[in-house]
């Protein structure tokens, strides 16, 4: 009698129990579309589990959950590298300029998207204004439907962020800008609201450490610094362009490329040798832009269109600047140069410091450092 009842007793409990295993099983499947052990069992057992000695976060939500920010950062990086590391060049480090995420946040406020800001600003501006003192490039997108504070659909948030990633890879230019073998870090920007985003990759270089900023003192251009990597300096240019001011969204939604400057002011070159000279006082130079949304009608109406990366080919006699001090010592350098005679074509403005290095017979441009000349 005594293990009849036992029997029973044990039977009933297992039938309980495969009930149980039954019902949170089938519950786990019409909520997540599939069937995990472990989540089915914490939907009995709610806190953290325990197996062999590892912590196993349980989380009965979808599958669809929405994203964090600091998750969707993770994966752009992934994606970035990834492509890198296939391409055979170095991983990228996440950089932390701060002008990524604030033209994220420019854009999403005022809803446009463009490389140029509202302030009449382009990356390079922003990115000196934030600190950076080496080159930086840029691919934007937005808005995007990305799941951030709700589910806003059947489709994961990976999937849509793969889906942008393969649209930069399939641009010339935002692919460059992604396996570019000089590049050393990415800042990532990105601003949300319940179901779309902006995104800013900021690509950054770091192959030159000043000891004094460029900067024009009245008219003189001085600076110095040390190369990394075995780089030495190979040549250096002045770009020229207007005091920024206030564009309109009419002008921000024509304009999509940007450029290191609106002109060439200038090509800085060292003293020639004792007991010779230059001939040429100027140099024919060609150079592509995107259209400059200065010479548009602030007057603009808006488009809904994404606009289109027009380049616009320029063409001009860009003179010479022999500098008074040119200075190399190994990776060190140093350069002095008398801009009077520039200053007084072009007048006050943004002007903009860009180096090359070179490093056997390859050519590396360095730096955008900007320069306000009020």
């Amino acid at each position: 009698m005594y293990r009849l009842a036992v029997f029973l007793l044990s039977a009933l409990c297992l039938t309980v129990f495969v009930g149980i295993c039954a019902f949170t099983a089938w519950h786990d499947y019409r909520r997540n579309g599939g069937v995990s052990p472990v989540r089915a069992l914490g939907t009995l057992f709610p806190d953290t589990l325990h197996i062999k000695g590892l912590e196993v976060e349980v989380s009965a939500g979808s599958t669809t959950q929405p994203a964090s920010l600091p998750e969707i950062r993770s994966e752009l990086l992934y994606l970035i590298n990834s492509e890198r590391v296939h391409a055979q060049v170095p991983p990228l480090n996440l950089g932390f300029n701060a002008s990524a995420q604030q033209h994220t946040e420019s854009m999403k406020q005022y809803g446009y998207r463009s490389h140029w800001d509202v302030y009449g600003l382009t990356p390079q501006m922003r990115y000196t204004l934030a600190g950076g003192t080496n080159r930086v490039r840029q691919n934007i997108a937005g808005p995007v439907g990305i799941p951030v504070s709700d589910v806003t659909g059947s489709e994961s948030w990976r999937a849509v962020i793969r889906e942008m990633h393969q649209g930069f890879m399939a641009g010339q230019a935002e692919r460059e800008n992604v396996l570019d073998p000089w590049h050393r870090s990415v800042s990532l920007g990105l601003s949300c609201d319940e179901a779309q985003c902006w995104v800013v990759q900021q690509f950054e270089t770091d192959h030159l450490e000043f000891t004094n900023l460029p900067n024009i003192y009245g008219t003189k251009l001085e600076m110095s610094g040390q190369f990394r990597e075995g780089l030495e300096l190979d040549a250096l240019a002045v770009w020229f362009h207007p005091h920024s001011r206030r564009l309109s969204l009419g002008q921000l939604d024509a304009t999509y490329r940007y450029g290191i400057g609106q002109k060439p002011a200038t090509f800085v070159r060292p003293p020639a040798s004792p007991r010779e000279y230059y001939t040429e006082s100027l140099v024919n130079y060609e150079w592509d832009t995107g259209i400059d949304p200065y010479k548009l009608d602030a007057s603009l109406s808006r488009s809904s269109a994404p606009p289109l990366a027009v380049e616009v080919a320029h063409s001009a006699a860009v003179p010479w600047t022999t500098a008074d001090r040119w200075f190399q010592d190994g990776s060190f350098f140093s350069v002095e140069a008398d801009l009077s005679d520039i200053i007084g074509v072009n007048g006050n403005g943004v002007y903009t410091v860009q180096i090359w290095g070179r490093t056997g017979g390859e050519r590396v441009p360095l730096t955008n450092y900007f320069v306000f000349l009020p």
